[in-house]
């Protein structure tokens, strides 16, 4: 529940500060410092022209969306097996939804985040939250991988260990279920002779 919380709080501040940029900054011209010498505000649109063959599109394009969240879903609660991977998967989802509603209601991207130490890099949160979220992704699939691996060896050396415990019993075994069986057949001697012994008395009596 928690990664669901945190995600839906990033898509909402997505949505907010391209809100205040389209709205407090002038279109294309504008800018706000918010860090001097290091990154300032900016209104600039982005028409997604490198995916207009799906944005041409708005009922396609919000299907794929709408299939992307379910699957997302679908992993959240039923394959990934930890809190890092589902709340690494829903900030990247995140990302996806941010851009794509924009693109799909509006048909642009309002990017307003700009460095100033490098050149033409203009972004806005989702495009953070995308790439955020696939590196941490990757690296809880990569870490997930390792941890299984490590449990697999685990449970390798626990039956080699019990093996070798079997092993060690069964002669253990064997040598007292011996004693046993010979102490067994004593006694079912004694019990056979000991008739004949007492009914050979009398006659040794007569012959003396």
């Amino acid at each position: 529940m928690i990664p669901v919380i945190i995600a839906a709080l990033l898509l909402v501040l997505d949505q907010l500060t391209k809100f205040i940029a389209s709205h407090f900054v002038e279109l294309n011209n504008g800018t706000k410092t918010l860090i001097p010498s290091v990154l300032q505000m900016v209104n600039v649109r982005n028409d997604g022209s490198a995916l207009s063959f799906i944005t041409g599109n708005k009922v396609v394009f919000l299907a794929l969306l709408a299939l992307m969240t379910v699957l997302s879903v679908v992993l959240v609660a039923k394959v990934l097996k930890t809190g890092f991977a589902r709340t690494s998967l829903l900030i990247l989802l995140a990302g996806v939804l941010g851009n794509g509603l924009d693109l799909a209601l509006f048909g642009y991207v309002t990017d307003m985040f700009e460095l100033l130490f490098l050149p033409n890099i203009i972004f806005n949160l989702a495009d953070i939250l995308l790439g955020l979220g696939a590196v941490l992704f990757c690296l809880s699939l990569f870490f997930s991988r390792g941890r299984e691996e490590d449990e697999d060896d685990e449970d390798d050396e626990d039956d080699e260990d019990d093996e070798d415990e079997d092993v060690d019993e069964r002669p253990r075994r064997g040598f007292f279920s011996r004693r046993r069986d010979d102490d067994d057949d004593d006694v079912r001697r004694r019990c056979l002779f000991l008739p004949i012994h007492q009914m050979m008395r009398p006659l040794r009596s007569c012959d003396s």
